[in-house]
């Protein structure tokens, strides 16, 4: 019993202090800038200004399409995740945050495509809608004596009636299209919001990353890094494929010798990030305003939302082995499975090594780029895009209201701040790449185009036609340590 009063209070006391910390820390954003000379790639998407001019259209258009990614950050006052004390995850779950966004990406890419865009603003199309049109000045009447033309005169009361109609009708028309094109954006919007609802229920919530994370030795409330919240997807996604009533396929991942269970320890000096002290990474000064989230749209109570036919395949040691990725995409009936590739790696001992940013900057050019899961030190943001050597993020250290699965508050799952920048070189060097191929022709696109990405500099990781070669050491296992030493430690390849 007293254990029980204990953790709740330490858990408790956490919340609040972080709640606290909102408030108390304000966080510099360094606001994008669109150049003539630099061009900004955002996921693919090439966003140039010709010349001065055009700068302002092209960072509207810019603007539209970042804030159409789906923007998910701390909750707080969800349900219990089970087993313990935790109604928030506002401290240690920003890693988990990131990795929800990157396989939202993926999923949304699948629901809607690449030029699927966010509904600018539920209020501001209803305002429109109830805007009245100014009545259209009558024409002066002509002197009695003048001379009419055809082109001015009169037209018949009936004529004029079924102009009317005709417009009326044409009116109506784009009305309806207008609230069509609306509502199925705002559809497949909660569709995929919905995934991601902090209960219990929803297949990617937090509260289900928390456990299968705990069921792969992280405790609940303690920090994922790249290579654990990858695994940690990898294994709920094959879940929410599974047919009903069949258990999901035990995860595995590759090393590189042999498919091993899901590694575990620390992977980075990231892990810091939201023990003590951390209550610096949780600042809002330019967090939305009550009225923001309250008059977000909202998706009306539905059916449980369906996750779309999916597998992703978790690349270790910085190799990717195609003959996997194509195992997990070919199925037996010819047709052909999306596969998310997620690529851990650890490119750097202290610090990025320099050497591999002219790849990192070219990942985002590439179609297939999910964007990167990392962060600087003390920080987990989800990576969406380049300006030269400046990154452009997407920060989940924002504390908001738990989001509900029945009624999902949108416009809170759309960040509505200037784009976040910071310098590439300064990110910490444990991250995960993400990648989507929907047919196997993308895969060998991927391949080519990593290809001569890689040329630019220092190889990101490699990717072998085979699979990992087999162990045929007659010795003891590997992974034996009589001594102890090593263990929990990092089980990523650094690439240095």
């Amino acid at each position: 019993m007293l254990e029980n009063y204990v953790g709740a209070g330490m858990a408790w006391l956490r919340e609040t202090s972080y709640k606290i910390a909102r408030y108390a820390v304000p966080v510099q954003a360094t606001e994008l800038k669109m150049s003539v000379d630099v061009p900004v790639f955002l996921l693919g998407e090439k966003y140039h200004a010709e010349n001065a001019e055009a700068c302002e259209a092209k960072v509207e258009l810019l603007l539209h399409d970042a804030r159409s990614r789906i923007w998910l950050t701390y909750r707080s006052g969800f349900e219990y995740i089970e087993g313990t004390h935790y109604s928030s995850d506002a401290g240690w779950g920003c890693m988990m945050r990131s990795g929800q966004m990157i396989l939202a990406q993926a999923i949304l890419l699948l629901t809607a495509g690449r030029a699927w865009r966010v509904v600018a603003s539920e209020t501001a199309v209803a305002q429109s809608a109830d805007q009245e049109e100014p009545a259209p000045e009558e024409a002066p009447a002509a002197p009695p004596d003048a001379d009419v033309g055809l082109a001015d005169a009169a037209v018949p009361a009936a004529d004029a009636a079924t102009s009317v109609d005709a417009a009326t009708s044409v009116d109506a028309a784009t009305s309806v299209d207008a609230a069509t094109s609306v509502d199925a954006a705002t559809s497949v919007d909660a569709a995929v919001v919905g995934l991601f609802a902090d209960s219990a229920a929803a297949p990617f919530s937090i509260h289900k990353i928390v456990l299968e994370g705990a069921v792969q030795g992280s405790a609940a409330g303690s920090w994922l890094g790249p290579a654990s919240i990858s695994q940690v997807l990898s294994t709920l996604v094959d879940r929410a494929n599974a047919p009903l009533g069949q258990a999901a396929p035990a995860e595995t991942v590759e090393t590189g010798s042999e498919a091993t269970p899901a590694e575990q320890g620390p992977e980075s000096g990231m892990r810091e990030a939201e023990g003590e002290g951390a209550a610096a990474d949780i600042a809002l000064a330019d967090a939305p305003a009550p009225s923001q989230t309250a008059s977000a749209p909202s998706a009306p109570a539905a059916a449980p939302p369906q996750v779309p036919p999916l597998a992703v395949h978790v690349a270790m040691d910085g190799i990717v082995y195609l003959k996997h990725v194509l195992e997990l995409g070919e199925q037996a009936d010819g047709t052909w499975r999306p596969v998310l590739l997620l690529v851990p790696l650890r490119l750097g001992l202290e610090q990025l090594n320099a050497e591999y940013v002219p790849c990192l900057q070219a990942m985002f050019e590439l179609p297939q780029s999910l964007g990167i899961i990392g962060g600087r030190p003390r920080r987990s943001h989800y990576f969406v895009g380049c300006q030269g050597d400046q990154l452009l993020y997407l920060d989940p250290h924002e504390v908001q209201p738990a989001l509900s699965a029945q009624e999902p508050a949108l416009a809170s799952c759309h960040f509505p701040h200037i784009i976040r920048t910071t310098p590439l070189r300064e990110i910490d060097p444990s991250l995960a790449l993400g990648f989507l191929c929907k047919s196997k022709a993308e895969v060998d696109d991927l391949c080519s185009r990593c290809e001569g990405a890689f040329a630019r500099g220092l190889p990101l990781f490699s990717m072998s036609a085979g699979g990992p070669p087999e162990w045929r050491g007659s010795g003891p296992d590997i992974d034996d340590d009589d001594d102890g030493e090593g263990e929990g430690e990092e089980e990523d390849m650094v690439l240095v």
